[in-house]
């Protein structure tokens, strides 16, 4: 659903691939055992970021083993391409995000957590405000 719909994680961000290891993404200078890593999405953004996206399964609280993952990646993609882009930043979404685990993602750079309550109320907040703006629109259009 995500990958249909990437708005709901931002709207200006482009999915350059999903589910797929990263030599796809990197080329064949990657090792192969880095190179069956699969982050779900890689995406870039208007800002030229670089952004690495791992959704957990809707069950699963974020732990430290996560947020190594994404680490993992982020420094397999910075070996090897990083001075493509201005940054990479990691976005983890999971069931929802223990104290412990906050913690250590604030201790590291460019790592974010966010759970699917996050995300499913981010899109209605969005949204809200849009449907609100295009009924006023319409109110003053009709008078």
């Amino acid at each position: 659903i995500l990958e249909r719909n990437m708005w709901m994680l931002n709207e200006e961000w482009w999915l350059v691939q999903a589910n797929k290891g990263m030599t796809k993404f990197i080329g064949d200078s990657i090792n192969k055992k880095d190179g069956k890593k699969r982050p779900d999405f890689v995406c870039v953004s208007f800002e030229n970021k670089l952004i690495i996206v791992d959704i957990k399964r809707p069950s699963h609280s974020i732990n430290k083993e996560d947020i190594d993952q994404v680490e993992n990646y982020k420094l397999i993609a910075k070996e090897h391409r990083g001075e493509s882009y201005n940054s990479i930043i990691c976005y983890i979404v999971g069931k929802d995000i223990p104290s412990k685990s906050r913690d250590l993602a604030n201790e590291r750079k460019n790592i974010n957590l966010f759970t699917y309550n996050d995300l499913i109320e981010k899109a209605k907040k969005k949204y809200t405000e849009y449907l609100e703006e295009l009924k006023k629109v319409r109110e003053e259009e009709t008078q």
